[in-house]
């Protein structure tokens, strides 16, 4: 035998007969030029519920405010009254909703007290802001909940508000916060 048929034997034997260092599928073939072996390798990616939700400017932290100015305006007429121009991420009383999620059922819903006056302490039900969508995200009613389906959701809306003016109020700044909280079923 050849010295050279003794080495490539050799070598032949000491990979057969080594241990497996790893614990990963492997293939040997010995032949000639175009002999192949294949391996597999599976991948596994673990994705959790998740629900992104924007209200409003996209920052952390940002609440943004919608303003209804009364000056010059008749109270309690009934005729709406739109924003202050510049209120709102949107402007003019017009918020960006974003709503974000891979969940089985989502809905929104809106929980707030009243709008209190910071002089007199008088209320203004939040009944009196009406709020229209562009007919992708639901509003929710004020202490109200909306079902929005089977995920995974990716939604952008804009939710416009105004002050429905049904009813005369002392005059005073009255403010008040909703909170929009989105839950996944």
């Amino acid at each position: 035998m050849t010295l050279r048929k003794l080495a490539i034997a050799s070598a032949i034997a000491a990979v057969i007969g080594a241990p497996s260092m790893a614990l990963a599928d492997s293939d040997l073939n010995v032949g000639p030029s175009g002999t192949t072996a294949q391996a597999q390798l599976s991948f596994r990616i673990t994705i959790p519920d998740f629900v992104y939700f924007q209200v409003g400017t996209a920052s952390a932290g940002t609440i943004d405010r919608v303003d209804f100015d009364m000056t010059g305006l008749e109270a309690g007429d009934g005729n709406a009254v739109a924003s202050t121009g510049g209120t709102g991420d949107a402007a003019d009383g017009t918020v960006t909703v974003v709503l974000r999620t891979n969940a089985a059922n989502v809905e929104i819903d809106a929980t707030g007290g009243d709008l209190t006056g910071t002089v007199s302490g008088t209320t203004i039900p939040f009944s009196e802001i009406t709020a229209s969508d562009g007919g992708v995200i639901p509003v929710p009613d004020f202490d109200g909940t909306t079902n929005l389906g089977s995920g995974p959701i990716d939604l952008t809306d804009n939710w416009t508000f105004s002050y429905d003016n049904t009813s005369v109020y002392q005059p005073d700044q009255y403010d008040g916060t909703v909170t929009y909280t989105v839950t996944t079923l």
